[in-house]
């Protein structure tokens, strides 16, 4: 899917930066830098960061609570939200989208994103349960690449001359 943005729009000014964290037992420095591998353009960056302290800052300083949001759109008793309360408040936040405007840098805490999409989890049928742009309304199932696509084509459009920037 970012290839394909890649390509649909090869004179776009905008940036990509992937942060790559270790999440599930098979991420490691060297999985992270394989999947580098398959998107080379010099509007994307790539990081590793081991110690998830992105997603953390992330989790603490820009989205505070979410868990506790995210838990809340599911009914009482239900095992997505018995798995979200029993996170700790520092986990950190990944497998999440983010999309800036032009002029956006990170100081002293990371910027809020314009728009973004997080994900779930995936089902057995292949759909993602995704929240987009808040964590308060009951996340809906769809193609999560469909979804980010759709997105960054719609951002693009809109800021098309503004360098807008897509980052993971």
């Amino acid at each position: 899917m970012l290839k394909a943005i890649l390509e649909q729009f090869p004179n776009a000014r905008f940036g990509v930066t992937l942060v790559w964290l270790n999440m599930l037992e098979a991420d490691s420095e060297t999985a992270a830098h394989n999947a580098a591998q398959m998107f080379r353009d010099p509007r994307v960056r790539h990081y590793h960061d081991p110690r998830r302290l992105v997603g953390t800052t992330f989790a603490r300083q820009v989205f505070p609570g979410y868990l506790a949001k995210a838990a809340a759109t599911f009914p009482k008793g239900d095992p997505l939200r018995l798995q979200l309360e029993s996170r700790s408040p520092d986990s950190p936040l990944w497998d999440i989208y983010f999309f800036y405007g032009s002029g956006a840098t990170w100081k002293d805490t990371p910027p809020r994103p314009n728009r973004w999409i997080k994900q779930l989890y995936l089902d057995p049928e292949g759909k993602s349960l995704l929240w987009k742009d808040d964590f308060g309304q009951a996340p809906k199932f769809a193609d999560l690449m469909d979804e980010i696509g759709a997105m960054a084509r719609k951002w693009l459009a809109l800021t098309e001359n503004a360098a807008p920037s897509l980052t993971r």
